[in-house]
């Protein structure tokens, strides 16, 4: 397929799709080392105060692409250096789960989504810094036996205290040195620099998916409302500051090629 009609049947699928209402633009980045053979935006960034085209260098909340691009890569990079035991129970690193159904398991567990950790939970209700994260997540029922396979934003905010605890760093300062600068990377970090907020999508108007995914559990708290945008969108990596194991990235597609072709 000549890069021309690649770009146009990228461009043609992209565009069904928004034009039925899945997402309001999108961003594309196809290639391997040798750089990009297509790549491209369609559609809007932004629709509201204002409709803004999405362009190739609009910034995203990454959201759960955290979990691989930062948080694992750590761990593996930590590992490697000698300094961290993915092996070892993550009860080493976090006393909250001792004597509870997480205490065995391994820090692996917890990065290969089998400590058998809920997939999600709002913490936030009950938590408002790590410490008291950590325990909301230990007092939470296993969902599933430890070693089955089971998603867990959970188990991944577990690791990123981990990591931090075991460096005495927190991920952003980790991500920044460890991971953004050896890849030349200046744009893809934790949060939005303030002067950087009009070229970032906005997510959503308030938290109306969580509110209703929260249901009983979060009555009475108070959801944000504005138009979120520049930061966290996720309710939970927002209560921690916007620095989480799960999300807290803000990059475009280029930042997110760039560190899929070093791993």
């Amino acid at each position: 397929m000549s890069d021309s009609a690649r770009d146009r049947a990228i461009a043609s699928w992209l565009s069904d799709r928004i034009a039925e209402g899945r997402m309001p633009g999108a961003v594309w980045w196809v290639g391997d080392l040798d750089g990009p053979v297509s790549r491209g935006a369609l559609g809007c960034a932004a629709l509201e105060p204002d409709r803004e085209p999405a362009r190739t260098t609009t910034v995203y909340d990454l959201a759960s692409l955290t979990k691989p691009l930062s948080t694992a890569t750590l761990a593996a990079l930590l590992e490697q250096d000698g300094g961290l035991d993915l092996a070892r129970p993550c009860e080493a690193w976090l006393p909250e789960f001792r004597g509870g159904p997480y205490a065995d398991a391994t820090l692996l567990d917890l990065a290969c989504h089998r400590s058998g950790m809920p997939a999600w939970a709002p913490l936030y209700v009950r938590a408002r810094d790590r410490d008291s994260a950590l325990a909301a997540i230990a007092s939470e029922p296993p969902e599933r036996e430890r070693g089955s396979t089971g998603y867990s934003d959970l188990g991944y905010i577990a690791l990123g205290i981990a990591i931090e605890r075991a460096t005495g760093r927190d991920l952003a300062a980790l991500f920044r040195e460890r991971v953004a600068a050896p890849l030349g990377l200046d744009g893809i970090g934790y949060g939005v620099d303030p002067a950087r907020t009009t070229s970032v999508a906005p997510s959503e108007r308030g938290n109306a998916f969580e509110r209703t995914l929260a249901g009983e559990r979060a009555a009475g708290h108070r959801f944000r409302d504005r138009l979120i945008r520049g930061t966290v969108h996720d309710g939970n990596a927002h209560a921690l500051g916007g620095v989480a194991g799960h999300a807290g990235l803000f990059g475009t597609a280029a930042d997110v090629a760039r560190i899929a072709l070093a791993w």
